[in-house]
């Protein structure tokens, strides 16, 4: 018998290879469908989420426009973005 582990990893592997077959991954193994579907979705979840967000360009405007009014310095867009500052 499989352990969680191994039968995670399979599915995993499945996951890689064919996002579809994943509930037919989950059924070959009946002592753990609960546990694996539930830590199985988190990975699908996990996988659409953006490696890095980026903040949308009218989000970093408005930020700027903040910023402006509390401090004397003036930002770009870019700057903003970078986390940089005019001395």
């Amino acid at each position: 018998m499989a352990t969680l582990v191994l039968a995670l990893a399979d599915c995993l592997e499945v996951l890689e290879r064919n996002p579809t077959g994943l509930e037919a991954c989950i059924g070959k193994y009946p002592g753990y469908q609960e546990e694996l579907g539930a830590l199985l979705r988190v990975a699908a979840a996990l996988k659409r989420v953006p490696a890095e967000a980026v903040p949308r360009d009218d989000f970093l405007d408005d930020l700027r426009s903040r910023l402006m009014k509390e401090s004397p310095a003036k930002m770009t867009r870019e700057e903003v973005r970078s986390n940089k500052t005019e001395d």
